[in-house]
């Protein structure tokens, strides 16, 4: 990765920062799904499917602010200049104007290391109740038990995951459309990585894998 933007974000009296944060980043997904390629990707129970990926990653160069934990900053990298300017990221946050500045695009210094920003898959409430069900229902079956006794008892094993890292909450374009619930949150990792790696990013600029690095400075 070679060049980069920079957004700063402003929040102001009426509007948090959390806030800016949701809005900004869901025009940055959409702008990486309108410039990205589509990539055939494994998924967890090894079969494959065709998403979209993207030339262009991001990263939080104010990540564990004390304030707010992905801080003020987001950087856009990618390996050319072009790639950049065809984003035309200035086109997709143009009614954003009064809550994030954008930098132009710069080279990155030579003195930058290099980090991992990746998406923390979270299993939530909703997901887990549902697991819990199929799984009580499973076990009632297979050995004659009552249900209602084994998912009491898995409740007691399996709890909601918390994790300490900062989120973003965006709204799925795909359950809006359909009248469901479409508020969710991407919980983004940071890595220490010390070598470059030729890698891929997904549609929220995110790493793949555990080496598909950013610079960091």
């Amino acid at each position: 990765m070679n060049y980069y933007q920079e957004l700063i974000l402003f929040e102001n009296s009426e509007v948090g920062i959390g806030f800016i944060w949701q809005k900004v980043f869901q025009q940055v997904h959409i702008a990486l799904v309108e410039n990205g390629y589509e990539s055939s990707r494994k998924l967890n129970d090894n079969s494959e499917k065709l998403l979209r990926n993207s030339k262009i990653a991001v990263s939080f160069p104010t990540y564990g602010d004390a304030k707010f934990p992905l801080g003020s900053k987001l950087r856009l990298f990618s390996e050319t200049k072009e790639e950049l300017e065809k984003l035309n990221i200035d086109k997709w946050l143009n009614r954003l104007t009064d809550y994030a500045q954008i930098s132009s695009i710069q080279l990155v210094p030579d003195s930058a290391i290099f980090m991992v920003f990746k998406q923390k898959r979270v299993k939530g409430v909703k997901r887990l109740k549902e697991s819990l069900e199929k799984k009580a229902e499973h076990i009632a079956k297979k050995y004659g038990v009552d249900k209602d006794e084994c998912l009491k008892e898995l409740n007691t094993k399996y709890q909601f995951e918390k994790i300490p890292l900062p989120f973003i909450q965006l709204e799925s374009q795909t359950s809006k459309k359909h009248g469901g619930n479409s508020l969710f949150q991407i919980f983004i990792e940071k890595l220490e990585c010390k070598e470059p790696t030729d890698c891929e990013y997904d549609c929220y600029g995110l790493a793949l894998n555990n080496t598909a690095t950013i610079p960091w400075f």
